[in-house]
């Protein structure tokens, strides 16, 4: 059982807080994951850290499923959360994020487990990661909805990424509410960036190929660059989120005979990944919906020129012209010709790429996103710290 728990610092005979952290993280290679291996990995001198890994789905397409293997993992989960509590006698706080994507298997597992936290554990926080939380519960029957709700309500700290979820967990009567935005290594190295032919341009975008992140949009908008005779090549990075929809774009691929112009590399990470990085002239990421994306965060680090689309949450830290151009969702027109503006203008492409860097360096850094939500999570305790 002591391989199943993940002890990250600590001296237990010092009198530090015992932070529990119950998070998934990589595999699959998703933002929420990510992100909870930068918060997991990083020790803080004031408290012992314990990770219990979730890990329900292992592929894009498994999310919203009821499989007998993730019930198995459930209670495996459960199992060592138990084991802690005896091992620990005391956890003072519980960090945990409820699932994003609206499904009866999200709403089970998290009624479930966040039960078991509030039993075993002093204080719960949660962590919100995606947008429209609220929503997603208001699609679940009414009685699943009510005891949903009676078990989320008032945990001692919710963390938001953006200030526009505010108003989507007031419901909560969270005792405590603090905004934390994403941040992320800098890895980038500017004697690794590709030079490429001024004529021929190199598109990139990375994440899950599905519907909502506007696959479908870009491929529309390439059918009007590649008739408008641009020499450019788009990479897709990422897994498909099912063979119905890959199918889908394929067949849009054929049909618009612009198969010497998509390139699908499906999930790659690490160098594998940043070498498209470091070749691309553009970053398009033509979403229709999201919070906080971690791909565009890698592309104002990569000091890669972006294309995106002008939703609330976007507007939150990305400005049209000024580190990014902004399209309307759903808008395949005034996507080619934003794509068509920077492929023809190198000057905007660079004056727009080394805003996105310099606005990353200010504000983006994992250093930044780690002391602010050791920040946050320390204010659960206000004036309980014996030891800092």
């Amino acid at each position: 059982m002591e391989d199943y728990l993940k002890e990250l610092q600590g001296d237990p005979l010092l009198d530090k807080k015992n932070i529990l952290i119950v998070a998934q993280t990589p595999p699959p290679y998703l933002g929420q994951s990510i992100m909870n291996s930068y918060l997991v990995d990083y020790a803080w001198p004031w408290c012992n850290k314990y990770h219990i890994r979730i890990a329900f789905a292992q592929k894009h397409d498994e999310f919203k499923k009821i499989t007998i293997s993730k019930f198995l993992r459930l209670i495996k989960v459960l199992i060592k959360l138990i084991y802690l509590k005896i091992k620990l006698k005391h956890i003072d706080a519980a960090y945990y994020s409820p699932s994003g994507p609206p499904s009866k298997t999200n709403l089970i597992k998290d009624t479930i487990i966040i039960i078991f936290l509030k039993l075993l554990t002093d204080k719960l926080v949660f962590h919100f990661h995606s947008s429209h939380f609220h929503n997603n519960l208001l699609i679940h029957k009414k009685t699943s909805l009510a005891v949903a709700k009676y078990i989320y309500k008032m945990p001692a700290l919710s963390i938001i990424i953006l200030p526009s979820q505010k108003k989507e967990i007031d419901w909560l009567e969270s005792k405590k509410v603090c905004i934390v935005n994403n941040g992320i290594p800098d890895i980038y190295n500017e004697n690794k960036k590709l030079k490429t032919h001024k004529n021929f341009i190199n598109i990139v975008y990375c994440g899950l190929l599905v519907e909502k992140k506007g696959i479908e949009v870009a491929i529309k908008a390439a059918k009007i660059l590649a008739e408008k005779d641009i020499k450019f090549i788009w990479y897709f990075i990422g897994g498909w989120s099912s063979d119905k929809f890959k199918m889908k774009i394929k067949n849009l691929i054929d049909n618009y005979n612009i198969n010497e112009n998509i390139v699908i590399l499906g999930e790659i990470n690490g160098e594998d990944k940043w070498k498209y990085y470091y070749s691309a002239d553009i970053f398009c990421f033509p979403t229709l919906f999201e919070l906080m994306s971690i791909s565009l965060l890698e592309a104002m680090m990569m000091q890669i020129s972006i294309v995106t689309t002008n939703i609330e949450t976007n507007s939150c830290f990305l400005k049209d012209g000024h580190n990014c151009l902004l399209v309307d969702p759903n808008n395949h027109m005034q996507l080619a010709e934003k794509l068509f503006i920077l492929s023809e203008k190198r000057e905007i492409r660079q004056i727009i790429a080394e805003n996105a860097r310099k606005d990353y360096l200010n504000n983006y850094q994992v250093s930044t996103f780690r002391t602010n939500m050791e920040a946050a999570i320390k204010k659960v305790f206000d004036n309980e710290l014996l030891y800092e």
